[in-house]
């Protein structure tokens, strides 16, 4: 039991570490006025 304790979190650190190697941040500027409008688009779309 106490190793089943251990292995989740372990796992789970892998995966996160993997998703974010696979992650392709990037900087870019946005005007406060644009970023409003992404945030309301996102909220009136219909979830899938």
């Amino acid at each position: 039991e106490a190793i089943n304790n251990l292995r989740a979190p372990i796992f789970e650190e892998k995966v996160v570490d993997y998703i974010l190697e696979l992650a392709k941040p990037a900087e870019r500027k946005v005007s406060p006025q644009e970023l409003m409008t992404d945030a309301a688009a996102e909220e009136s779309a219909p979830s899938a």
